[in-house]
């Protein structure tokens, strides 16, 4: 990881959205490379308990975890049913121009990552309620974009949930909903060295 935050580590480490995160601005503001390796093939989970274990000895992170009520977007399926293909073998999530206008292919995504794409344009907490386990392929015209430049965030919003109602069969609705949280109590900005 390369110019990442403490406050993304954390994130990606705990499998949280950034807005999860209650920590002072610092977190935020300073950046660091991690360059670590495995000694066998490590999946996705386990990269994240190290991470876990990198935060707790390198920058002393402590934390608690709360919950709190914020503004979230629920995902669920559309009544007309969802257009997302099964994915077909095992892989990590990946994203690439189809080669026909603006699209994007994207593989192997589980409803979770799709939540966790989703948290930073829509700018909030989103809860996955589809119901729908294993990973998926869709394709996302990329031109609706394009060809509408939104005035605001809040338009910016709209259309991220337009284009997922229509183009992937994906509910969203903005609801108060009980969210996890995750206080950060302490953390070193100078992370003690190997």
């Amino acid at each position: 990881m390369l110019n990442a935050s403490l406050k993304a580590l954390i994130q990606w480490a705990y499998h949280v959205q950034t807005i999860q995160v209650i920590a002072p601005g610092w977190l935020d503001q300073n950046h660091y490379d991690v360059v670590a390796k495995t000694s066998t093939p490590a999946s996705n989970e386990q990269l994240r308990q190290m991470v876990q274990t990198l935060l707790a000895d390198r920058f002393k992170l402590e934390f608690h975890r709360d919950t709190k009520e914020m503004q979230a977007y629920v995902v669920t399926v559309a009544k007309t049913g969802h257009k997302l293909k099964p994915s077909e073998g095992e892989g990590p999530i990946d994203m690439k121009p189809t080669g026909k206008g603006l699209n994007i292919l994207f593989t192997h995504v589980t409803m979770a990552e799709l939540a966790e794409m989703a948290s930073s344009p829509l700018d909030g907490v989103v809860v996955d309620q589809t119901g729908l386990k294993g990973a998926w392929d869709f394709t996302i015209d990329g031109s609706f974009f394009a060809m509408q430049k939104p005035a605001d965030m809040q338009e910016a919003i709209g259309m991220m949930i337009q284009v997922m109602n229509e183009q992937l069969g994906i509910k969203v609705e903005q609801k108060k909903f009980p969210a996890q949280v995750l206080i950060v109590d302490r953390a070193e900005k100078i992370p003690v060295e190997n």
